[in-house]
């Protein structure tokens, strides 16, 4: 049966006009599932809550007569066998031939989920990431982030590299921890890692071997890119919703400020690198508010310059 032919058998299951044939191809794929171990864990958590949403409030109305746990099991198994058919999006079209889905955040916040390895990723809002699910972790682990920040917490596994694409430009690791941050109208790509080794490469040409603690920010669109360092615990401060900072030095708040809008802190005054800091940053208010609040401390003025903010 086609992916096609499955999806349109599902809707009209749930939409009551299954015929008894049709009801049974239902019930056959139930009872592989009660009798097989599937882990449905791997579904990203507010997809599987909002499919298995959809599919109780379908199934509970029109079985009634059914017990309260079978009820439970056809959703887990409609979520499982369906996740690739009824709730993602089309499959990426560079990669027609493979079922590779597509997550993303858009008009959401961060979200995090588990692939089937058990690596877990978090992913920024107005983020999107694809991988092959049926694929993943046979011969290798690959992921594309297609726009957005997105961090990596990889499980270790020597016989199946773990890969993240972004146009040409690719990293692989083993086991590891690192941020990804993009920016396609710039042609910013700044990956940071907070634990582990990594390997970042352009056009099939590897550009560096980083460890923890240590960044690089490559242009795309000319292949120009620098490497330096910076504190790991950095890496993806994005994550939490408020970040207190007490007595930060300016480069400290300059790393959380990247962190959380993507964008560098400079300073043309020599003194002002002196200054420290004591702040909340919440990742609600947009970076204009923030800025307001750090120039206010010291009583400095800012300008924009592409990525980079220069306070004066």
């Amino acid at each position: 049966m086609t992916l096609k032919q499955r999806r349109k058998l599902i809707r009209k299951y749930l939409a009551g006009g299954a015929s008894q044939e049709e009801i049974k191809q239902i019930d056959d794929w139930y009872h592989a599932f009660e009798t097989e171990e599937h882990d449905i864990t791997t579904v990203p958590d507010f997809v599987a809550h909002q499919a298995k949403q959809r599919i109780l409030e379908k199934i509970a109305p029109s079985r009634g007569l059914l017990h309260q746990k079978r009820i439970y099991g056809y959703a887990a198994a409609c979520i499982a066998v369906l996740f690739i058919c009824l709730l993602i999006s089309r499959p990426d079209q560079s990669h027609s031939h493979e079922q590779w889905v597509r997550i993303n955040t858009y008009g959401k916040g961060d979200t995090s989920f588990l692939t089937p390895d058990h690596s877990r990723i978090w992913l920024q809002a107005n983020s999107e990431l694809s991988y092959n699910p049926e694929e993943f972790g046979k011969r290798s682990r690959v992921v594309k982030l297609n726009k957005g920040q997105a961090y990596f917490e990889v499980k270790k596994n020597p016989s199946s590299p773990f890969s993240v694409l972004y146009q040409q430009t690719a990293i692989q690791v083993l086991g590891t921890g690192f941020n990804v941050s993009t920016n396609e109208k710039t042609g910013r790509f700044n990956v940071m890692v907070s634990h582990g080794l990594v390997s970042v490469s352009h056009q099939h040409k590897r550009l560096s071997r980083l460890k923890n603690g240590e960044t690089i920010t490559l242009n795309t669109l000319n292949g120009n890119y620098d490497t330096g360092q910076f504190n790991a615990k950095y890496a993806a401060l994005w994550r939490e919703q408020e970040i207190s900072l007490h007595e930060a030095s300016f480069e400290e708040l300059s790393e959380v400020f990247f962190s959380v809008y993507q964008m560098r802190l400079q300073s043309a005054d020599v003194a002002a690198q002196k200054y420290t800091y004591t702040l909340v940053i919440n990742k609600k208010d947009n970076y204009l508010s923030t800025l307001d609040i750090i120039t206010s401390i010291h009583q400095n003025k800012f300008k924009l310059k592409k990525d980079t903010i220069l306070i004066y």
